[in-house]
């Protein structure tokens, strides 16, 4: 799709292409739209990493982040440290579980190690 290439940007790495969310309000992202981006990336790259919204929580382009996490190949699933509670994990895991996702792994963010004082 060539308004897609239009909005592909160079990164200054080898091989490594970036696209951004929309930025134009009135071109709201829907699932649908989004899940077909994420087909036609498919057929020019070996591998995309899709940076979603919250799964718990409403976003304003009411993209289903499950419904993308399919699409997906696999997904990380990121918790922020000692904000996230272990319930809001697990019910996060089982939402992405239900919907056939497959979990590589978890990201904690902002992480400080205690024994690294």
């Amino acid at each position: 799709d060539d308004c897609l290439e239009k909005e592909v940007m160079k990164t200054g790495y080898d091989k490594l292409d970036l696209l951004p969310a929309p930025r134009d309000p009135d071109n709201l992202e829907t699932t649908k739209m989004a899940l077909r981006v994420v087909e036609a990336l498919r057929d020019k790259y070996s591998l995309t990493i899709i940076d979603t919204p919250p799964i718990l929580s409403t976003n304003r382009h009411m993209v289903d982040p499950a419904a993308l996490a399919v699409a997906a190949d696999g997904l990380a699933l990121t918790v922020l440290a000692n904000k996230t509670s272990r319930q809001q994990v697990k019910k996060a895991k089982a939402m992405l579980d239900v919907s056939g996702a497959r979990i590589l792994g978890l990201v904690i963010n902002q992480y400080c190690n205690p024994l690294a004082n």
